[in-house]
């Protein structure tokens, strides 16, 4: 008899769990096609948001809480999207129906996600859609104001859910290529030589060090979406390679490359002394073995780092920049020429 108390309590649980998990709801009320039931919930910092304030404009609600762990990478894939959708008839609301506006404000600020969230703690849209506790859930809302598509649970991909979204929305993703521009290297005499770029949209990027028309060493950057992009060749000597090959992709996945040859024939630079030095200048001497123009990097030792550069663009052998305003003693100096 206790045997098939516990099996009936654990069965009674797993469906409980099961529920809770974003298994697919078999009633679906109001029907696809029904016109989407209105509600007015406050956003985060306390603005009342209603669903017919965007009549005329394609919906996504996705509901989520901070605690769900299926949430988790729908949520990362949902930002990216969403900053990728070329088009203002669209607004994605996502909807959080069981943690605090603190909670959910710290979330999206460690998380870097740019959204909009509203709270629904008495569970308003779950009781209107009849969507029988499921978290997370995705519901397509027309410009009509007409549910589309109904989605039970996480999807498995990104590429899943720009699916589903776009088909339901007709969704005008940008398909327009990142530009890669201001590509520089700098501290070229030096180990690590740094890598900077830029891109008209946040990318992330990947760089290959080429030899000749041998591919060497590929970098896949663990950096965040960016429009600036910074890369420290660690342990290798610039001059070693001939090209670096720079692959930038946006959040649609939309790829651009650029190719940058290193300078043929760089100046060496040698001699290089500190002299004069005060307690709020000094002057920093150097030769090269042929003409060109140079630029001293000061970089303080605090993380991270104050960095004050002073150029001369004159072309010469014998170099001098006086550093005024700056304690000596306090800085890290490298000299890059040109």
């Amino acid at each position: 008899m206790g045997n098939k108390i516990q099996y009936f309590l654990t069965y009674i649980l797993a469906i409980l769990l099961l529920s809770a998990c974003g298994v697919q709801h078999s009633q679906i009320t109001p029907n696809l096609g029904d016109m989407a039931p209105n509600f007015t919930l406050p956003d985060i910092n306390g603005k009342p948001v209603s669903l017919q304030d965007f009549r005329g404009k394609k919906v996504v609600l996705y509901l989520w809480s901070i605690e769900c762990p299926w949430c988790t990478n729908d949520l990362r894939w949902i930002d990216e999207l969403n900053r990728c959708i070329c088009e203002e008839s669209f607004t994605l609301l996502t909807v959080n129906n069981q943690d605090s506006a603190n909670s959910i404000s710290t979330y999206l600020k460690k998380s870097e996600y740019s959204f909009s969230v509203l709270i629904d703690l008495r569970w308003v849209i779950d009781k209107q859609y009849n969507l029988g506790g499921t978290s997370p859930c995705t519901i397509i809302i027309d410009a009509n104001g007409r549910i589309s598509n109904i989605r039970f649970g996480a999807f498995q991909s990104k590429s899943e859910l720009k699916t589903f979204i776009g088909k339901g929305l007709n969704a005008p993703w940008d398909k327009t290529p990142p530009q890669i521009s201001q590509i520089g290297i700098s501290d070229i005499s030096f180990e690590p030589t740094i890598l900077n770029w830029q891109t008209d949209k946040e990318t992330k990027s990947n760089v290959v060090l080429i030899r000749g028309d041998t591919e060497v060493t590929g970098y896949c950057l663990a950096e965040n979406w960016t429009k600036y992009h910074r890369l420290d060749l660690a342990d290798i000597s610039a001059r070693r390679y001939d090209k670096i090959n720079i692959i930038s992709t946006d959040y649609c996945g939309n790829s651009a490359s650029a190719l940058f040859t290193f300078p043929i024939d760089a100046p060496k630079i040698f001699n290089v002394k500190i002299n004069n030095i005060t307690c709020k200048s000094a002057q920093l001497n150097w030769e090269t073995d042929k003409v060109a123009t140079s630029m001293a990097t000061l970089s303080t030792y605090d993380d991270p780092p104050i960095t004050k550069f002073s150029k001369d663009t004159t072309l010469t052998l014998q170099h001098t920049l006086i550093m005024d305003g700056v304690n000596p003693y306090d800085w890290t100096e490298q000299v890059r020429t040109v």
